[in-house]
């Protein structure tokens, strides 16, 4: 692929895997690529690509790189330079490029409801949250506040929530306090993006497969280094222990056990987002810690093309990555049989006896429970083949390519 020609904005950043040279002081020195090819570059032109970092744009580099003896390099021949010796032999990638874009997530519909700059102002009070002495104060109350309500309810006995589980205001009242937590879940993955130098953009709602969910655009945290983007991948949910540990707070100071059921429901959700096999939060922080783009894509790439060619990886990595895609695998085959064996036989039986009920009687005498449990039975339905049909298409079509 030819490389594009650089814009005074671009910035570049070296490619994963890139091989140092052992001796920096040298007149020349040699940097291998992790395909296998070796560049011979002169102690000057190393000191250039040590300044490629991904947050220096060519124009900052022309502004301050600056051969001995010699007047600074103007932007244009900046880039020209950038282009020929760097990108074009493959030792940067260019962060625009398509290989460094982020990749597409599952929320396939979205509804921007706050534009870009109003997330920003926003995001901007709740930065202290995310690192300094004001973060690590804020964890260690909500440490102990989860500690200390939890280890106490633990032995004797969890309260029971007030009315009946189906109460159509407990269930509002519950959904309330679930939506305002992952409001807070996205505002903390924003917040940190913002702490890093980058903008976020847009904040709405949209479909994850089947499932309605909040979403904010951080997809800049692409033009981020490696532990900044790990840092915006876990501020969400660094946000969502702290809003629990809020409503353990209110739970406490209240006794109302709605708040310790809502605490312990964003619990859940947070343990549910460190899942490194659904494309949630812990999905995208296990990409950058291993270094990778889109791993289920390359584990699913690898899978087929050693199934096809019955010849399987040599290397560590490949053979990590091919690990990988068996246990995503085994995953979602166990959380089918899981939900098989376990949850949908009493949800059957509830809907079944749902129907009766309906069928037999008028409109004026159906009940609450009833349409509830038929209307949840049939989304779980449409849910179920949604997603079976979506993981053989996504499964069975051959990739595009794996490098």
């Amino acid at each position: 692929m030819t490389a594009p020609t650089l814009r005074p904005e671009d910035r570049l950043r070296p490619v994963e895997g890139l091989e140092w040279p052992a001796r920096p002081d040298s007149d020349s020195a040699v940097v291998s690529t992790p395909g296998g090819r070796h560049y011979a570059l002169s102690k000057d032109a190393l000191d250039l690509l040590r300044l490629v970092d991904g947050r220096r744009s060519v124009a900052d580099l022309a502004a301050e790189y600056r051969l001995p003896g010699k007047e600074p390099l103007s932007v244009p021949a900046m880039a020209e330079l950038l282009q020929q010796r760097f990108l074009e032999p493959g030792l940067v990638w260019l962060q625009e490029m398509p290989r460094d874009r982020p990749p597409k997530g599952p929320v396939w519909i979205r509804l921007p409801l706050l534009p870009a700059p109003w997330v920003a102002v926003l995001a901007a009070p709740w930065k202290r949250l995310t690192r300094g002495p004001v973060a690590m104060a804020a964890g260690l109350v909500a440490m102990w506040i989860h500690l200390w309500v939890y280890a106490g309810w633990w032995g004797p006995g969890w309260p029971g929530l007030p009315d009946q589980l189906l109460d159509p205001g407990l269930w509002m009242a519950l959904a309330a306090l679930g939506w305002a937590g992952m409001w807070f879940h996205e505002i903390g993955h924003a917040a940190t993006l913002l702490a890093a130098g980058e903008r976020p953009g847009s904040l709405g709602l949209g479909m994850y497969w089947m499932i309605p969910v909040a979403y904010a655009d951080v997809s800049r945290a692409w033009r981020l280094p490696k532990w900044e983007r790990v840092r915006v991948d876990l501020g969400g949910i660094w946000f969502q222990f702290l809003f629990a540990a809020l409503l353990l707070g209110l739970y406490t100071w209240t006794g109302n056990p709605l708040f310790l059921w809502a605490a312990f429901l964003a619990d859940l959700g947070l343990i549910d987002n460190l899942d490194p096999f659904l494309r949630m939060d812990g999905y995208w922080l296990i990409n950058d810690l291993w270094g990778r783009r889109d791993i289920a894509k390359e584990a699913q790439a690898l899978w087929l093309q050693s199934w096809r060619r019955k010849r399987w990886p040599v290397k560590a990595g490949d053979r990590a990555l091919l690990l990988f895609a068996v246990l995503r695998i085994l995953f979602f085959l166990g959380l089918g049989i899981w939900a098989t064996l376990f949850f949908l036989p009493p949800i059957w039986a509830e809907w079944r006896q749902a129907w009766d009920h309906l069928h037999a009687n008028p409109i004026s005498a159906w009940r609450w429970h009833d349409l509830f449990a038929f209307a949840s039975g049939i989304f779980l339905l449409f849910a179920a083949a949604g997603s079976l049909l979506f993981a053989i298409h996504r499964w069975g079509r051959k990739p595009k390519s794996f490098a």
